[in-house]
């Protein structure tokens, strides 16, 4: 499973769709699927399948999608918010989750453990309001996504941080 933190993200435009368009962009990019366009309906039929707001300041865009080629978890923090992700509420702060569909146990593993984190206390509200160091700091704690409840140690940091455009 590929795990990212972007900081400070440019968006192509501060409106949902201009989101989806960066989203399906990166995990092209990133070589987690191959077809942007494959994301972006995905993207959408979830949307349109019923809100995605999990705060007042954070979405989880989450799908589940054929052709990707492993899970993936990206928390997204956009330089400026997204007007109007649902009527009248704009957020900066996006917890996207790529789901394959293939049945590897491992990944589904990963994502239950991490669900299961993300319920505890306190932990959305630190997702949604918490400072950059605040967030780095708090996802570093989860180290052992092996599918125990290991959570001590410095997860995250062996994949990739991005600030500033999603660039390195």
């Amino acid at each position: 499973m590929k795990k990212f933190i972007i900081w400070n993200a440019e968006m192509p435009s501060g409106t949902k769709e201009g989101f989806m368009d960066w989203e399906a962009n990166f995990l092209v990019q990133e070589g987690i699927v191959g077809n942007i366009q494959s994301v972006k309906q995905a993207l959408k039929e979830r949307e349109d399948a019923g809100s995605t707001l999990i705060t007042e300041q954070l979405a989880l865009p989450h799908f589940k999608i054929d052709e990707a080629k492993e899970a993936a978890i990206i928390f997204v923090q956009s330089a400026q918010p997204i007007a109007e992700w649902e009527p009248g509420i704009s957020i900066d702060r996006f917890l996207c989750i790529v789901v394959p569909d293939s049945k590897n146990k491992k990944d589904l593993e990963q994502l239950k453990t991490f669900f299961v984190w993300m319920a505890s206390d306190g932990i959305l509200e630190e997702l949604s309001l918490g400072s950059k160091e605040v967030v780095q700091g708090l996802i570093s704690q989860m180290e052992d996504w092996n599918g125990n409840d290991d959570v001590s140690g410095g997860y995250w940091s062996q994949d990739y941080y991005y600030e500033h455009k999603g660039g390195n």
